[in-house]
């Protein structure tokens, strides 16, 4: 099992309710959701990680406020993996948006995102890893240089 700690800097508009949840590629159970609240939050999750896998942040129940010039937005700060920072990584990330039908017909928005650590609706984050942690951070240093 593997702990994904995740640090968070949220705005959160009216009386809205947005959760996050926490799951790698294969997960089928909602185990890991958790309520956002407005600032800075941290919250953990235990998941089984495979040898190559993808951990999967998404928002729900994020809900658009008509007429208002300020929106409600969640931001992914950090990310780590059995006590391993993946900021070296974390820009590698794609947000896939899950638009609304309407919104999406009227100004036809990208598919997804990169970097994607700032949610401006629901939608999935996901970043891919490779086990061991550690090794696969060096590897993908290493490419960079």
């Amino acid at each position: 099992m593997n702990t994904i700690k995740v640090s968070l800097k949220n705005q959160i508009i009216g009386d809205q309710n947005p959760f996050i949840t926490i799951a790698n590629r294969f997960t089928q159970d909602v185990v890991n959701k958790f309520q956002c609240k407005n600032g800075d939050q941290e919250i953990v999750a235990q998941c089984n990680l495979s040898p190559a896998d993808c951990i999967k942040i998404q928002l729900t129940d994020r809900v658009h406020v008509n007429d208002s010039d300020k929106q409600t937005t969640i931001e992914i700060k950090n990310i780590f993996v059995d006590d391993i920072n993946l900021q070296h990584i974390i820009l590698n990330g794609i947000f896939y948006p899950d638009y609304d039908h309407n919104f999406f017909y009227k100004y036809k928005p990208d598919l997804h995102y990169k970097p994607g650590t700032k949610m401006y609706t629901n939608g999935v984050f996901e970043l891919e890893i490779v086990q061991p942690i550690s090794k696969f951070l060096v590897n993908s240093y290493e490419k960079r240089s």
